[in-house]
């Protein structure tokens, strides 16, 4: 079936690069056909990405043909992996903005959202997905842990997204070394914490844990 609508971009005389660059980054990217200007140079084409057809053109310094924020196109990550390689990539010459947003170096603004900061934000539990909206806040490029980090104990971890839970089963917390290694493990990347300051508790428990200061409890 033929792609029923398709993104048309207009740029003033980069679109042979920016469709160069776009079908680099994007693994299964490709350019499907060029047009041609009467002295042989490309004034623009269609090209895949993402399993989604654009065209491109170049149409001169035009003043009513520029790119802003109004339109961005929106890429979901499932890995840290994937979101370090595509905001680095498409930020590079362009700009890092807040919340997981970048322009290219074309002005193009793109998204890159991991699919698992959409379902914490989402979170029935509004003070959790609270807690996890203020840690974007703070971000520019999405880090995953930070996310998991502001928002969970180890149980809930365990129960709301079915990972394997590392910590003592006596205890509802895990230890930040816990969280760093359920994270790792299961592709979400590394742990930062710098948005989130975390410091040990004074409470005796069985296991050592870390609490945010910020806020009287991370419990459930």
């Amino acid at each position: 079936m033929s792609q029923k609508i398709t993104t048309f971009l207009m740029f003033n005389d980069q679109a042979e690069d920016a469709m160069n660059l776009y079908t680099s980054v994007f693994p299964d990217g490709r350019i499907l056909s060029t047009m041609p200007t009467p002295d042989g140079k490309v004034a623009g084409g269609s090209f895949e990405i993402g399993g989604q057809r654009y065209n491109c053109y170049n149409a001169g310094p035009h003043p009513n043909f520029v790119f802003s924020q109004g339109i961005s196109l929106m890429i979901a990550a499932d890995t840290q992996d994937e979101v370090d390689h595509y905001y680095d990539k498409l930020s590079e010459g362009g700009e890092e903005q807040p919340c997981g947003w970048l322009k290219d170096k074309f002005g193009v603004s793109w998204q890159v959202t991991p699919t698992l900061l959409m379902k914490l934000l989402g979170d029935p539990d509004r003070a959790k997905a609270g807690r996890v909206m203020e840690a974007m806040f703070k971000m520019k490029k999405i880090i995953i842990a930070t996310a998991i980090l502001t928002a969970f104990s180890a149980s809930a971890f365990a129960e709301s997204y079915g990972k394997p839970c590392t910590a003592e089963p006596e205890s509802k917390w895990m230890t930040l070394a816990a969280i760093e290694k359920n994270v790792k493990d299961h592709g979400y990347g590394r742990c930062t914490v710098t948005a989130v300051p975390l410091e040990r508790s004074t409470t005796k428990r069985r296991s050592s844990s870390w609490t945010n200061p910020s806020m009287p409890s991370n419990r459930l």
